[in-house]
């Protein structure tokens, strides 16, 4: 984690020597391999579906989606990068065709009666189109996203229909029942927890719904309960524009200011409730809010994180082919681009916008990435 903390440092804000940081981390990864038994790992990561049910009660249903390649792609075009030259006040547009593979997308039905899971077909992904110049990659990955256009996706019956309506039928499914659901492939991306069902009423208005991140946490929903001495900790109600003024030794093209101006980022007032609510009804409860919300503060709760942890912000995701070469020299550092796997490039592509923070003694750029929450000790945390 020192490793990891350090090779950060140098990508975002050149301190410290890129040799010794790479040594330090090669000999932490070596560590840790020979220590940790991974065939071990992989067993316990391992849920059945008799442990599944066992946890269930009679009011409760659990989804696992899950997808198929289809042996095809869909071929979309997007608008990926402005260029702009120093001198110059005109930007260029360039496109770039980008193909997305298609999938047959499944979910498997658990309830606690039940002998065997009910395994359900959904359909394919370019099954899911609303137009005829409309699907949903349009609306997930190419059309900006918009207040309107993410209002419009939610509120397409047809989208509910097809995500919702088998499972409903063949799970048997009763109006405040608990839903608990993985969800995979595009379903990652929608909340179809929040999709309209009929007259503005949502899945979640009618059931009472959790997306869980993978099948282990299935065994706490039942044991894993609140209670009176849990500690709070909520970050909300943050200020994004504070004057912040990175050091001056980041490299003369590395043009970032997409992603370090916040005058874009509008102050989420409707989280101070939130977190009035927190403070009136957990004693035991600390509060972080606006330009006090940093990065500096999160990290502190490495190996003492509290029961209950609250975040109300912004978040961000940027796609890697949307990314110019200045974007991600300063996301994940050049010395590294050739041996990081997409998926790890994504964890410092995604994270949450926390209040920005630079003094002599802590640097935060204000830009938690998935990446750096994986390094803490969050273990506390229920």
């Amino acid at each position: 984690m020192k490793a990891e903390r350090a090779s950060e440092r140098y990508n975002y804000f050149r301190q410290g020597d890129i040799l010794s940081i790479l040594k330090e981390r090669d000999e932490a990864d070596y560590h840790i391999s020979s220590v940790i038994n991974m065939g071990s790992d992989v067993d316990n990561s391992i849920v059945s579906f008799q442990e599944i049910s066992s946890q269930l009660e009679s009011n409760d249903v659990f989804i696992d989606f899950f997808s198929v390649y289809a042996n095809n792609s869909i071929e979309k075009v997007h608008q990926v990068q402005w260029l702009r030259e120093s001198s110059s006040p005109f930007s260029i547009a360039l496109s770039q065709r980008v193909l997305y593979n298609d999938f047959y997308l499944y979910a498997s039905i658990v309830r606690n009666d039940w002998d065997v899971p009910a395994i359900v077909y959904i359909g394919k992904t370019s099954d899911l189109k609303f137009n005829e110049e409309q699907d949903i990659f349009d609306y997930l990955y190419v059309k900006e996203k918009t207040p309107e256009k993410v209002a419009e996706l939610i509120s397409n019956k047809s989208l509910s229909d097809f995500v919702w309506k088998r499972l409903i039928s063949v799970g048997k499914i009763t109006e405040g029942e608990n839903i608990y659901f993985i969800p995979d492939n595009i379903f990652n991306d929608l909340p179809i927890e929040h999709l309209t069902l009929r007259s503005d009423i949502t899945v979640s208005d009618l059931y009472d719904i959790v997306r869980l991140s993978s099948a282990q946490d299935i065994k706490a929903i039942h044991t894993n309960r609140y209670d009176a001495n849990d500690k709070c900790i909520a970050f909300g109600d943050i200020s994004y524009t504070t004057d912040f003024n990175p050091p001056t030794n980041l490299p003369e093209y590395c043009y970032c200011e997409t992603m370090l101006d916040r005058k874009g980022l509008n102050r989420l007032s409707g989280t101070r409730k939130v977190l009035r609510t927190i403070k009136d009804n957990i004693n035991n409860s600390v509060i972080y809010s606006g330009t006090e919300a940093t990065e500096e503060e999160f990290y502190r709760l490495d190996g003492n994180s509290p029961e209950i942890l609250f975040f109300g912000t912004h978040g961000y995701y940027f796609y890697l082919y949307e990314l110019s070469e200045e974007e991600k020299e300063y996301l994940y550092g050049k010395h590294r681009t050739i041996a990081m796997t997409d998926e790890r490039k994504e964890m410092y592509a995604s994270g949450l916008y926390m209040a920005q923070s630079y003094t002599q003694n802590v640097t935060t750029d204000g830009m938690l990435t998935a990446n750096e929450v994986s390094l803490q000790d969050l273990s506390n945390t229920k």
